[in-house]
C-alpha cells in the first residue's frame, strides 16, 4: 500500500505545463498498476478494477485540464477514497487551497467469488455503494490490496460526458483482456459481445445489456385527458375494450395535445422511468408550441396521481420524442433522426448518452424525411423472444423497406405485415401502431379491406395473446394512432 501511496503522491510533478500527452502517459502507467497489482478488499470480497477515469487539476500548471469536472477536495491523502456526487475517487494528493486536487474515478469492478464465477459492476455510483455496502461497519471500509501480478490488457478511450474535452485526450481505462474470458466466466447474466460500435470496449463488451420493460410486461394504459374530446368514437371502444378485459386504465390531465407516447417517459424496468427533452423540431412553430407538452407538469398535477414515480426517474440530455423510441428486449430500435435533433452533439455522443440512460444497445433506421416526425413506431412494433413485426412499408418505399430489413435482420426475426388487395390504402400503415398491454393487443381498424388481414396477421404471429380491432380513423386522420395515443406500464 505505500508504494501506491508513493505512486499517487505527486505523479505529475515533473511534467511540463500542460504537458497533456505526459499526462496521459503517467496515467497509463498508474493504471497498468492498479489493474495489474491492485484489488479493492471489502471483508471478505475482492474487486479488481475494469474500468477507471483520470480526474486532475493543477490550476498553475495544468489548467487546461476541465477542472469544473473535477470534484474539489482538501487535505486528501494520496491512496483514500473520496465519495462525490457521481461515485467515489482514489485520491492524489489534493489540497483546494492551493489549488491541486484530483483522483481516480472507479466505473467498473470485476468481483471473483470462490466458485471463480464472476460479477461485473458497472456505473461509478453502483461501484461506490457496492465496495462500501459490502464492508461490515464504518470502521472496517473497504482498502486497497496489493495482490499477485494479473495479467491485463490495458486499453484506452474517452472520458463518459466531459464537455469540451481537450482534443485526443483520452483518460479512460479498461481491461480489454476481460473480453475472452466474459462468456465463460459470468453466471445469470445476459451479455451482447458482436453487435456494439463505440470507441470504448468495456462499453462494447462488458456492460451489461439490460432487458428494457416491454409492452407484454405492462398491466396499465394512460390516454391525455383530450381523447374524450377530440377522439370520442374511438375513446368510447378503447374503454369498453379494456373493462372487458380487465385492464387498468387512467386519463392524464394537464396534456395539451392526445400523442401521450411522444412525451411521456420511458420506463426502462419497474423502477425506473427516463425523462428527455420533448422539443422535437415539428413543434416550434407558433401553433406547435401552444400544444407542446412538458411531462415534468404532468407529473406534477396532482390528480394523476404520478408523483410517488419521480424519485424512480432519470433525465437524458437529449431532444428526443417517445414515438421514436420502440424497446426491443435488450435493445431499442430508433430512426437516426435523433441526430438530426441533437445537432450540437457527435453522433457518437448522442449514441453513448442513449446507452447510458437506457442501459441497452441502440438500432438506428435511417429517417425517411418525407415522415416529418422521424417516429420508429410507425414501422415496426416489438413482439417477443427477438422477434419483430414490421409494417408493409414495401407498399409506399421500396428503397427504405429494404433499408429497414438489412438493419433489422441483423438483430431480430422480422415479420412483415402484407396485404392482399387490389389497391394500396394510405393509411394501411397504421397496423403497427397498435397498442399492447401485457397480453391485451387492440389493433387499429380503418373500415377498410386490410383490417382483417392485419388481425389474422397479429394473431398468427401472437397466439397466445387476445387481439381485438378499434376504430381508429379519428386518430389515424390526425397523423397516428393506437400506440401513439397511449402511455403504458408496469406499476
Amino acid at each position: 500500500m505505500e508504494e501506491l501511496k508513493l505512486l499517487l503522491e505527486n505523479p505529475f510533478d515533473k511534467l511540463e505545463e500542460n504537458d497533456l500527452n505526459g499526462f496521459q502517459d503517467k496515467c497509463k502507467d498508474i493504471a497498468e498498476k492498479l489493474f495489474c497489482n491492485y484489488c479493492i478488499n471489502c471483508d471478505e470480497k475482492e474487486y479488481y478494477f475494469a474500468e477507471i477515469e483520470f480526474y486532475y487539476y493543477d490550476k498553475s500548471r495544468f489548467n487546461k485540464l476541465w477542472n469544473t469536472c473535477t470534484y474539489p477536495r482538501s487535505n486528501k491523502k494520496a491512496g483514500v477514497f473520496f465519495l462525490h456526487d457521481s461515485g467515489v475517487d482514489i485520491c492524489f494528493n489534493s489540497d483546494f487551497s492551493e489549488g491541486i486536487f484530483g483522483g481516480i474515478l472507479i466505473r467498473s469492478l470485476l468481483q471473483i467469488s470462490e466458485n471463480g464465477k464472476g460479477k461485473y459492476i458497472t456505473g461509478p455510483f453502483v461501484c461506490a455503494k457496492e465496495i462500501f455496502n459490502a464492508c461490515p461497519d464504518i470502521n472496517n471500509g473497504p482498502k486497497i490490496k496489493r495482490i499477485p501480478y494479473r495479467k491485463c490488457a490495458i486499453d484506452v478511450a474517452e472520458r463518459y460526458n466531459i464537455p469540451n474535452e481537450p482534443e485526443n485526450l483520452n483518460l479512460c481505462f479498461f481491461d480489454k483482456s476481460l473480453k475472452d474470458n466474459l462468456k465463460n466466466t459470468f453466471e445469470n447474466e445476459s451479455w451482447d459481445f458482436d453487435k456494439r460500435e463505440t470507441k470504448c470496449v468495456t462499453r462494447y463488451y462488458s456492460k451489461r445489456f439490460f432487458k428494457v420493460l416491454t409492452d407484454n410486461l405492462t398491466n396499465t394504459v394512460y390516454f391525455s385527458s383530450l381523447l374524450p374530446e377530440k377522439c370520442p368514437i374511438l375513446n368510447t371502444h378503447l374503454v369498453d375494450a379494456l373493462q372487458k378485459h380487465g385492464v387498468q386504465y387512467a386519463y392524464l390531465f394537464g396534456t395539451k395535445d392526445i400523442w401521450c407516447r411522444d412525451f411521456m417517459p420511458i420506463q426502462i424496468d419497474e423502477n425506473h422511468f427516463v425523462f428527455y427533452k420533448y422539443t422535437p423540431d415539428y413543434l416550434q412553430d407558433e401553433i406547435g408550441l401552444r400544444i407542446q407538452t412538458n411531462p415534468e407538469d404532468v407529473f406534477q398535477t396532482e390528480s394523476n396521481n404520478l408523483r410517488h414515480l419521480l424519485p424512480q426517474s432519470s433525465t437524458i440530455d437529449l431532444v428526443l420524442d417517445g414515438g421514436n423510441v420502440v424497446k426491443c428486449g435488450n435493445k431499442i430500435v430508433m430512426t437516426d433522426k435523433v441526430f438530426v435533433e441533437n445537432k450540437d452533439k457527435s453522433h457518437s455522443k448522442v449514441r453513448q448518452l442513449l446507452e447510458e440512460a437506457f442501459r441497452c444497445e441502440i438500432v438506428f433506421l435511417p429517417w425517411d424525411e418525407h415522415e416529418d416526425y422521424g417516429h420508429c413506431d410507425g414501422i415496426i412494433h416489438y413482439l417477443d423472444d427477438n422477434r419483430v413485426m414490421m409494417t408493409n412499408y414495401d407498399d409506399f418505399d421500396k428503397t427504405f423497406a429494404q433499408d429497414f430489413l438489412r438493419i433489422l435482420e441483423k438483430h431480430f426475426d422480422v415479420i412483415t405485415l402484407k396485404y392482399n388487395v387490389k389497391r394500396k390504402h394510405e393509411r394501411s400503415w397504421s397496423y403497427i401502431n397498435f397498442l399492447q398491454v401485457g397480453n391485451l393487443i387492440l389493433v387499429p381498424q380503418l373500415g377498410i379491406t386490410e383490417d382483417e388481414q392485419a388481425l389474422e396477421q397479429i394473431r398468427k404471429a401472437l397466439p397466445n395473446c387476445k387481439v381485438a380491432g378499434i376504430p381508429a380513423l379519428e386518430a389515424v386522420r390526425r397523423g397516428g394512432a393506437l400506440n401513439c395515443i397511449s402511455w403504458n406500464i408496469k406499476a
